[in-house]
């Protein structure tokens, strides 16, 4: 009797050893949100809005007034531990995986 498995397929060399090689640029930015965080921890951030507004969050007006830097900003600012948490893992499977495959 035959087996009717499907044969199973090898990755390219080339893309197994792209799956190996460390994810940089994702590992510096895991670390600068969890840096970004402590100093919003320190900073009372998670219970004051205007402590959030002091780091950076983005505040439309103050935008339109030539705050542009709080567009970049913004993005590393989170509102709870389990907000940074799966954002954190989320960047790490993601973005891993991506830095990798380009």
């Amino acid at each position: 009797m035959r087996d009717r498995r499907p044969a199973r397929r090898q990755l390219p060399d080339e893309v197994r050893r792209a799956l190996k090689r460390p994810a940089h640029t994702t590992i510096w930015l895991v670390a600068s949100l969890v840096g970004v965080f402590m100093l919003q921890l320190k900073a009372d951030a998670l219970t004051s809005v205007l402590s959030m507004v002091r780091l950076g969050a983005n505040v439309p007006a103050l935008v339109y007034e030539g705050e542009w830097w709080r567009l970049i900003s913004a993005n590393f600012l989170h509102g709870s531990v389990l907000h940074i948490a799966f954002n954190g893992w989320a960047l790490w499977v993601l973005g891993g995986l991506l830095e990798r495959m380009l």
